[in-house]
């Protein structure tokens, strides 16, 4: 058995220094430079569904949850397996100062560990002071190696300071930037007529590469298709062979790449940053526009869906600077603990905030909600529109029998 860890991500065989001092992570970053390069290479590889990845756990082993921390004696720890060399031999018995191994100990069969009968009993222990926290590890059994993304992941929630934390971090935000410039040159492709029905492929206007063309078509898909997908979609062989053919016609070579579920949150939140940088740009914009008054308006409701959870949605109506359009645009659909004046107000501020990067009351000047919500306007000092559509949409929505109507005692 090998220690010496595996993963795909370039970032998971590098660890952390000793002593944590400043020279040695320094040190991590900089030889993280160098293989910044290739995690970007990699990165078509990571979002495939073809096949198990090393940085998920295998499916015979379940990761399990961390358990109690319980300082062991090392007596417990099992013995460092040498690494591997391109040979097969065994180069080296000292795991490396960089290594996150280094901290990361194999426990023994007979360790006293919690649960040590269950199948997702702890394999490994940060032997870190203070930590000693015990945690599953995924093990590779084609490659005969135990997979680090568990340890690195433990790293960036609790020692964040230290090299293989901080080396993985930047390599994941390499690869977020690069989704992102994926997907905006994507977007600005079909919004250009690059979608076909020109004549012109996906990459005719800003050059992508076949293979990231068609994780971010995949991603686009999910996130602007009238059509509800289903996870089963990917998987099913017509919709694969579909995939290979618009793959093949687009330049693409050998086999289409599939998102996995975990891939395409990837995608969908890069498409999401996008969003995030263009609204603001555009209200800061508009605002301008207006001299620095306030230009746009509020649309807020409560709702509770199918499946009893009540959400809050909040929307913004305005006047794009050149006139040309009345502009509605969907800040959030969420779910709220409850529907208080109060605390839809506080709600709405923050959400606003978080999701445009401006201050509410820098842009807005007005509230629309329905009669039953008008308090929420005078929570923060807006009149108390009500919209007549609304009221008039409930009479008729009980009238037609979608919607009980209240009893005297309610009114």
């Amino acid at each position: 058995m090998n220690d010496q860890g595996s993963s795909e991500d370039s970032d998971a065989s590098e660890g952390e220094a000793p002593d944590e001092s400043e020279k040695e992570v320094e040190a991590e970053v900089s030889n993280q430079l160098d293989l910044e390069n290739k995690a970007q290479d990699e990165l078509g590889k990571e979002d495939q569904l073809e096949g198990d990845r090393d940085d998920e756990p295998d499916s015979s082993m379940d990761q399990g949850d961390e358990t109690e921390n319980v300082e062991l004696d090392p007596m417990f720890y099992g013995p460092n397996t040498p690494k591997k060399s391109r040979s097969g031999r065994r180069t080296s018995k000292v795991v490396p100062e960089n290594s996150v191994w280094l901290y990361m100990k194999r426990l023994k069969p007979d360790a006293p560990i919690k649960d040590s009968t269950r199948k997702s009993a702890p394999t490994h222990i940060c032997i870190r002071e203070g930590c000693n926290m015990q945690l599953r590890m995924s093990y590779d059994k084609a490659k005969e190696v135990w997979l680090t993304t568990r340890a690195i992941d433990h790293n960036k929630q609790f020692h964040t300071d230290s090299a293989s934390a901080k080396k993985s971090n930047l390599v994941e935000d390499k690869k977020a930037d690069f989704r992102q410039s994926t997907m905006w040159n994507c977007g600005l492709n079909m919004a250009e007529g690059g979608n076909g029905s020109k004549g012109g492929d996906i990459s005719s206007f800003f050059q992508v590469d076949p293979r990231d063309a068609a994780l971010a078509a995949q991603a686009r898909n999910f996130c602007y298709s009238k059509t509800a997908l289903r996870k089963s979609t990917q998987d099913d062989e017509f919709h694969r062979e579909m995939l290979q053919a618009l793959y093949d016609a687009g330049g693409g070579k050998g086999k289409a790449p599939v998102l996995t579920s975990r891939g395409l949150e990837k995608w969908v939140k890069a498409e999401y940053t996008i969003f995030q940088k263009y609204i603001r740009f555009l209200l800061e914009n508009t605002r301008d526009y207006s001299k620095g008054n306030s230009y746009s308006q509020v649309i807020h409701d409560h709702a509770t869906l199918e499946n009893k959870e009540k959400c809050l949605g909040i929307g913004i109506q305005f006047i794009l600077p050149d006139l040309s359009e009345n502009m509605v645009v969907c800040i959030c659909l969420r779910p709220c603990s409850g529907g208080s004046a109060v605390k839809a107000s506080d709600d709405i501020c923050k959400i606003f905030t978080e999701v445009t990067g401006c201050k509410l009351k820098e842009h807005t000047h007005s509230f629309i909600q329905d009669y039953a919500a008008l308090k929420t306007a005078e929570e923060l000092g807006y009149a108390k529109e009500g919209c007549d559509m609304h009221a008039l949409d409930k009479i008729g929505s009980v009238i037609c029998g979608e919607n009980k109507c209240p009893p005297p005692s309610a009114c």
